[in-house]
């Protein structure tokens, strides 16, 4: 009996041993708190930047037009080249042979034209006195059209061989940049009447763009723009664009559409347009990708949000709004002009919504939070450093 109530007494003060031994528990923590504002509403431009890339407003194949060995090749490959700048020097030696032969046979056939004219001179002479007869009056003036004849083609030869001449000359038809020789000095071009590539030139200034619009942009925009101007100055006044190249802050080329193509495509909806650049710097080069904003009428009251709030997920573009009882919502919106460093929300989003702009990070869907105003988190902030400091004086003077 003794050893039963030892053994209750023994396990009550093992209970009471555990009991002491159990920490307190933990009080929940707070929730945490984020910087919470109101889109600004406001007018703004409406624009749609669409992908394109551009292309030479002229571009060229120099080629060699007649056969023979390269003699030189007269400028230095990636240069700017003028119109009718000497490029490539073919052996001209033949052609000046040619020349010079085609130049003899029209000196003969203009002496024949000469006799055959003074022959039948004499024979319409002879025939008023009736010395010679119809026939040979008839025979003498034949004569007089052939040489004629000859004598045209004669002259036709010495023009073909002057040209083929000027083709041993290969200059640029445009003024633009160059690119590499294809071909080196002492090789044949042009054999077995092939024209060989030698080089090719591009113009770059004006520079075109070429993009793909949405059919229900492009319809917008030619109601908008439906008097064809037919000046370049009222184009660029009609039809303005703005380029940004892969790199480029903002859209900094300016240019203006010359061009809307005559059908759309069935199978994207879109039409081919294309804009000019006019490239004084000559900075922009045929075959680069570009981002081409297009202006159209401006949006009232547009929504507009910080994009350092903008998150993206499986579902799209969202903002973090705080409803009801300051719970967090994810909302999924529609995103339309970038402002620097703002953008414009075409759908999802209400102009009275209070959107996550700081401590986007520390939320969850469902979260519970303290919004603050910028305002009222800089006045939290001061507060808990004015504290602190404080309480640092005060446990130094404690210590000392």
């Amino acid at each position: 009996m003794m050893c039963t109530k030892l053994s209750v007494v023994g396990g009550l003060l093992a209970l009471f041993a555990v009991s002491a031994c159990k920490p307190p528990a933990r009080k929940p923590l707070p929730p945490p708190t984020v910087v919470v504002a109101k889109p600004t509403v406001k007018t703004v431009p409406n624009a749609q930047v669409l992908v394109g890339s551009t292309e030479s407003s002229e571009y060229v194949e120099v080629r060699a037009r007649v056969a023979g060995f390269l003699k030189s090749v007269d400028f230095t490959p990636g240069d700017f080249v003028k119109t009718g700048q000497v490029l490539f020097h073919i052996e001209p030696n033949q052609y000046s042979a040619q020349v010079d032969v085609a130049k003899a046979q029209v000196s003969i056939q203009e002496a024949e034209l000469a006799r055959a004219e003074a022959d039948l001179t004499r024979v319409n002479k002879a025939a008023k006195t009736n010395a010679v007869s119809e026939q040979e009056v008839d025979f003498a003036k034949a004569a007089r059209e052939k040489a004629a004849g000859s004598l045209a083609a004669a002259e036709a030869d010495l023009q073909v061989a002057d040209l083929n001449l000027d083709y041993t000359k290969v200059v640029s038809p445009i003024a633009g940049k160059v690119s590499r020789n294809q071909v080196t000095m002492g090789n044949l071009v042009g054999a077995s009447g092939q024209t060989t590539l030698l080089t090719t030139v591009a113009a770059l200034e004006p520079i075109y763009v070429y993009f793909d619009m949405p059919e229900r942009f492009v319809v917008e925009f030619l109601r908008k723009h439906s008097a064809q101007p037919q000046k370049p100055e009222d184009m660029k006044q009609r039809y303005p664009v703005t380029v940004a190249l892969d790199g480029d802050e903002g859209f900094p080329h300016e240019g203006w559409i010359d061009f809307v193509n005559n059908e759309v495509s069935k199978s994207t909806g879109t039409i081919t347009v294309r804009a000019i650049l006019p490239n004084k710097d000559l900075t922009i080069y045929p075959g680069m990708f570009t981002k081409v904003r297009v202006p159209g009428a401006p949006i009232p009251d547009a929504v507009i949000v910080e994009t350092t709030a903008v998150g993206t997920d499986l579902g799209g573009k969202y903002v973090n709004v705080v409803g009801e009882g300051d719970i967090v919502q994810r909302q999924h919106i529609t995103l339309g002009e970038v402002m620097g460093d703002k953008q414009v929300v075409t759908k999802g989003l209400t102009k009275d919504a209070d959107y996550v702009v700081e401590g986007m990070v520390r939320v969850r869907p469902g979260s519970k939070v303290i919004p603050m105003t910028r305002e009222q988190f800089s006045k939290a902030q001061a507060e808990m450093k004015q504290k602190a400091s404080k309480k640092a004086k005060q446990t130094e003077k404690q210590g000392g």
